[in-house]
This record gives C-alpha cells, sequence and structure tokens, in this order.
C-alpha cells in the first residue's frame, strides 16, 4: 500500500510506523492531519485495489465473490 501511494496510484489508509520515512521525506502527505483513524472505525475492512473499472479480468471478480461469500460482513 505504502509502494502504491508513494507510486502515485491514489490516497492509502496506513498505520503511521508503516509510511513513517515516507512521510518523514515528503514522499506521501498526510491529507487529514487532524484526524486519526483507528482499527476499531473500520472494524475487520478489506480494500481490493486494482487498475479499471471498465474492465475488471473474471479472475478478479471471482477473487472478490469469493471473499463476499468466505468473509462475513463484507458483502
Amino acid at each position: 500500500m505504502t509502494a502504491c501511494t508513494v507510486s502515485g496510484l491514489g490516497p492509502s489508509i496506513l498505520s503511521d510506523w508503516l509510511c513513517r520515512s515516507e512521510l518523514n521525506s515528503e514522499k506521501i502527505v498526510n491529507l487529514f492531519p487532524d484526524y486519526q483513524c483507528t482499527p476499531k472505525a473500520f472494524r475487520t475492512s478489506a480494500w481490493l485495489i486494482y487498475r479499471n473499472k471498465k474492465y475488471i479480468p473474471a479472475k478478479i471478480h471471482v477473487f472478490i465473490d469469493f471473499l463476499k461469500s468466505e468473509v462475513p460482513g463484507l458483502a
């Protein structure tokens, strides 16, 4: 996730300890410095990152459907 954010693929939610050096070197910026995100706020969340919404390969659809069926609360 850190590498994706540094590469400019978009914003992400990262733990401070995970991206501290990137924040310090200003490779990334904290978009909301006045707010804190905690795991409790998102419970057990999962994010999938893929390039294009117009075309999603069948294997990605299958994987998403699998996660929805196997992980409670994702659907």
